[in-house]
This record gives C-alpha cells, structure tokens and sequence, in this order.
C-alpha cells in the first residue's frame, strides 16, 4: 500500500530531528583584539540552564560548520571591582573585562555597524568559564545566581537562573590577513616609482 503524498510528508517530519532555531549568524570584526567574533541568537528566551543546553546542542550538530560555541564570558565580579550592592543587581556599568562589555564599550566607539546588529535588542547570559558556568554569588535566600548583559543599556547585572533573557552563542577566530601593504612594502614601493620617475627628468636635462 502506497502512502499519499501529504502522508509521506507528513510521515518524514515526525521522523527527521528538529534543529532548534536561531536567528542567523552575527559577525563583528575586533581590531581592538584582532579577532573576529561570531554569534549565534537564540530565536526564544532561556533560563541559565536551558541557555547552556542550547549551546550543547549547537555544538553536537556542529551549527554553521563549528562545535566551539560557548555563552560570552565574564569574571566573576566583586563587590569592590563593580560596586555590586546584594540588593541592587542593576547598578555595573562600564564592565569592559566581559565579552558583551567590550563589544559594548570599546568596539562600538569604532564601529558603528555594532549599532545595526540585533544584539542591541535583547539581554543575554554570561557565562564564568567556558562552561558557562554561573556566579559564585548568591541572592539573599542562597539561590544561584547568573550574569547577564543589556545591550541596548550597557548594564551588566546578576539575576536568579530562572530569569529568562535570550541565549547567546559566541565563538572567535584570528581576524583574516589584511591585503594593504606592510609600511616597509608600501616604502619600497614608493622609491621603485620615485626612480622610474626621475630617470626621465634627469635624461631631459642631460639634453
């Protein structure tokens, strides 16, 4: 017995793996480091837990040709470093020692497409190690803690695991070799030219 079509259809989407979606691959070039950062955005909001199983499956299935991904990093930071007060978790500007403070910070005063890119939407999880792991610090009732990061405000603030911002995947890799001329290739150049010019003149004058 045969199967219709729309059978068949059907029959083969219960059957093949649903890859989770994302929302496109995010590139930014950091001259700054000399490193090119790659992101991958969550197309829902996660708690901590389920943010680093997302990123485990991004890197089973070797989405978009890499199993490196990780969440952004941050040190863990201390009450004297960030001014963190235990009971106001929004207060931490200027964190330039985590991924998404840099990008924030730095990269965007040289960089303006960084403005353009969908990251200024949303907050994502940090994580402390390449793990992801969370904070050490926890709240006044002793439940675990994670960093996250506005990027549409630069602030970067602790919140319960099961607060829900969005997942962020990252990756970096050295920045591409460029093709201007080092200065000593660029100097050469410029005395060749130089004497192809003067051999001219000076035969002229000769005359």
């Amino acid at each position: 017995m045969f199967l219709s079509l729309r059978h068949s259809i059907l029959l083969l989407w219960i059957l093949l793996p649903v890859n989770e979606a994302v929302a496109g691959i995010i590139t930014i070039d950091d001259y700054e480091r000399n490193t090119r950062w790659m992101f991958l955005e969550s197309d829902a909001p996660k708690e901590f837990p389920d943010a680093v199983s997302w990123i485990a499956k991004l890197n089973k299935k070797k989405s978009e040709g890499y199993s490196d991904w990780r969440l952004p990093f941050t040190p863990d930071g201390k009450y004297e470093d960030w001014s963190y007060n235990a009971n106001d978790y929004d207060t931490k500007t200027n964190v330039t020692c985590s991924d998404l403070g840099h990008l924030y910070y730095t990269v965007k005063k040289y960089d303006s497409s960084v403005d353009s890119t969908p990251l200024l939407q949303h907050s994502f999880w940090l994580g402390t190690n390449k793990k992801g792991q969370f904070s050490a610090y926890k709240d006044k009732d002793s439940n675990n803690m994670a960093w996250a990061f506005d990027f549409s405000t630069g602030l970067q603030f602790l919140q319960s695991l099961n607060f829900e911002p969005y997942a962020l995947a990252v990756r970096t890799e050295p920045l591409p070799t460029s093709a201007v001329p080092e200065p000593n290739t660029a100097l050469l150049f410029l005395t060749g030219i130089l004497c192809l010019a003067y051999r001219p003149l000076s035969r002229n004058r000769s005359k």
